[in-house]
């Protein structure tokens, strides 16, 4: 990586855009060269890690960001607060680095880009859509450019030509921006088009808890070590995700509690196909609000649930306890986003 990045440099390109894993140490291979450097991300801890750690170690931030719909984001409970949430964090970080948009497509020609353009929209940003690039010329033989069997690694990954093509989707669409005047001053901050309730979410586990919440864990005493594992700074082997969970074991069915000020409470939960993990359910404020199934997909990741959406922030109590004939059950809270 660090070589095609060096040459490319060398070569005077404009824009390198990278994707497929957080590029923490980008900025270190353009130094001294008037290369712009553009991370593709598909969620807000992505974008965070990016702008933070390039700022302290760097002091740069992107000049361009990405921001992809990507293979999980249909279930995304706020139908599109949550790319929402990213795209004005991107925008309105104070760094002012340009946003772009761009909506992959799955092997069976679904996309959520008619719920995301209306986004794009209102911030007035450039799009671009594999949907409408591709999908279309895969059912005329006679003149088709790329097939699915050569655009596809799976039902939701391109092969590397697939990718090929995306990047001249990205590409052309940057060229027709070069040259492109500014329509003058930046507008005032637009009401969101959906929901900006968690913009501003952090996330806290085990290792940070906030100052204003009390937490008592009851049987979730563990630590899960079977967890997620995935690429991270563009190195090749795999590293587990949200490490400081809260994992109930079996035997003691006391409930995992906590009290905190918010107006939103994110839940994030570990899918497994493990037949010893069983079902939760949480209450706010000694309110039955819901069930936490840990076997919605049956693999080992992570799953995330919205608990509460307020317009105002105030104490609530959280309490999450297992179903009951459940209560030998395992079950894990990798994190919590709070609002």
């Amino acid at each position: 990586y660090d070589d095609y990045v060096k040459e490319a440099v060398r070569q005077g390109v404009d824009l390198i855009i990278s994707g497929a894993g957080l590029p923490m140490n980008l900025p270190a291979l353009v130094e001294g060269s008037k290369t712009m450097i553009a991370p593709i991300v598909s969620g807000l801890k992505s974008a965070q890690v990016i702008f933070k750690y390039w700022m302290k170690k760097y002091d740069r931030v992107p000049d361009l960001v990405v921001i992809e719909y990507a293979v999980n984001d249909a279930e995304d409970e706020l139908e599109g607060g949550c790319f929402e949430a990213l795209t004005r964090k991107a925008l309105y970080s104070g760094k002012e680095p340009a946003v772009l948009l761009i909506f992959s497509v799955f092997l069976d020609d679904y996309n959520l880009q008619e719920r995301l353009i209306p986004i794009g929209e209102r911030y007035e940003l450039p799009m671009v859509s594999l949907k409408n690039a591709v999908t279309e010329q895969f059912y005329h033989a006679d003149s088709r450019v790329i097939s699915k069997r050569q655009y596809f690694y799976d039902c939701f990954h391109p092969t590397n030509l697939g990718h090929r093509v995306m990047a001249d989707c990205l590409l052309f669409n940057m060229e027709q921006l070069f040259g492109v005047e500014p329509a003058g001053e930046e507008p005032d901050k637009p009401m969101p088009v959906y929901s900006d309730l968690f913009e501003g979410v952090k996330l806290y586990d085990r290792s940070c808890i906030p100052e204003s919440a009390r937490i008592e864990p009851g049987a979730f005493t563990d630590r899960d070590q079977d967890l997620q594992a995935v690429e991270r700074n563009l190195d090749s082997f795999t590293s587990p995700c949200f490490t400081e969970n809260w994992k109930k074991t079996v035997g003691d069915g006391k409930p995992f509690v906590m009290e905190v000020m918010a107006k939103g409470i994110i839940l994030i939960g570990k899918d497994s196909g493990n037949p010893d993990f069983g079902t939760a359910k949480f209450y706010i404020d000694g309110e039955l609000r819901g069930q936490l199934d840990p076997h919605v997909n049956n693999w080992t990741h992570c799953s995330t649930r919205i608990l509460l959406q307020e317009a105002e922030s105030k104490l609530h109590r959280l309490e999450v306890r297992m179903e009951e004939g459940q209560e030998e059950k395992e079950f894990t809270i990798l994190g919590i986003g709070i609002v």
